[in-house]
């Protein structure tokens, strides 16, 4: 059985108003639509709502117990029409938001404040992962959206798109003793065969952030070589001395970095791209478009951050 919201309409508005005349002049409709409304319902219920024979026209016993049921769903008609209208202006909806490891600690605070600041009545849900289970949800639809290194497996053949947002470049890590007896830029033949540890993925299959596939060369010599995705725990093997640490400079900003220098590299491949990714070929959903909009504000800091490293355009590897 099918009803009109016009039908529920006219119906309420004639019991409210107590007319047919009345309640068209407040619906702004003719009189015959508003009976043609009210006849139409009494025919889909197969009931008799009003007593035309009465003046003014009254509810039968019928009327009055349906009539608490027409004010409801009206009301959840209502409320299903405004926030239709909030979803189409990026105002409501659910966006799941996925942010690299070595990123999220920057990046994820900023991007939450902003979304909750501006488009209160979105749900954004969270989570941190390393580049290759980012993609793989976003791929799945577990995720709407991610920020990930540029090089994510796959988006190569379509299957993603992505927006750059800033470009990281390395910075070397020595103990604050030590970094003294080292010139401001570190190359190559400064970090040969020393112990490394490196800020990296290590999950079967990751993607390998710049720096992985350096150490395996020729470039720093056969040094031993410890990765880490925790630009914390990359920071407190330094620390201790176990040797020198290199990774990028937005993750190693955020880690505690007490009792340690950070320095630029060069003669090493130049940092990594950053990317908002999406799944390609998705339909415009203006709640995704609003926290995109969000994470694209909340990541202009990041390159301020990044060139703190990097003061002067020469300097940067």
């Amino acid at each position: 059985m099918e009803y009109q919201a016009e039908w529920l309409g006219s119906f309420v508005g004639v019991a409210e108003r107590g007319g047919f005349s009345a309640a068209a002049t407040a619906l702004s409709r003719s009189q015959s639509r508003v009976s043609a409304h009210v006849a139409a319902l009494e025919r889909a219920l197969d009931i008799r709502l009003f007593d035309r024979s009465a003046h003014p026209t009254v509810l039968t016993p019928q009327g009055r117990a349906l009539l608490p049921h027409a004010r409801t769903a009206l009301r959840h008609l209502r409320s299903l029409a405004g926030t239709a209208a909030d979803i189409r202006r990026g105002r409501r909806g659910e966006v799941r938001l996925g942010v690299h490891t070595s990123i999220a600690p920057f990046l994820l605070p900023r991007t939450v404040l902003r979304v909750r600041r501006s488009h209160p009545g979105l749900r954004l849900t969270v989570c941190e992962h390393q580049a290759a289970e980012l993609e793989h949800r976003l791929l799945d639809g577990r995720l709407d959206l991610a920020v990930s290194p540029g090089a994510v497996p796959g988006s190569g053949g379509g299957a993603l798109a992505g927006v750059p947002l800033w470009h990281e470049h390395l910075l070397a890590v020595v103990p604050e003793d030590t970094a003294v007896e080292l010139p401001g830029v570190l190359g190559p033949e400064h970090l040969r065969g020393r112990p490394l540890v490196v800020l990296d993925d290590e999950a079967p299959g990751a993607v390998s952030l710049p720096v992985h596939g350096a150490f395996r060369g020729t470039a720093v010599g056969n040094g031993p070589v410890l990765r880490s995705p925790q630009a914390q725990t990359l920071v407190g093997l330094v620390r201790q001395g176990w040797g020198i640490g290199v990774g990028e400079a937005l993750a190693l900003s955020t880690a505690d970095t007490r009792g340690v220098a950070l320095c630029p590299v060069t003669g090493l491949p130049p940092g990594r791209d950053i990317a908002l990714w999406r799944r390609a070929g998705d339909h415009p959903a203006p709640a995704r478009e609003a926290v995109a909009h969000c994470v694209r504000i909340a990541a202009v800091p990041a390159l301020a951050r990044v060139r703190e490293y990097f003061p002067t355009p020469g300097s940067a590897p």
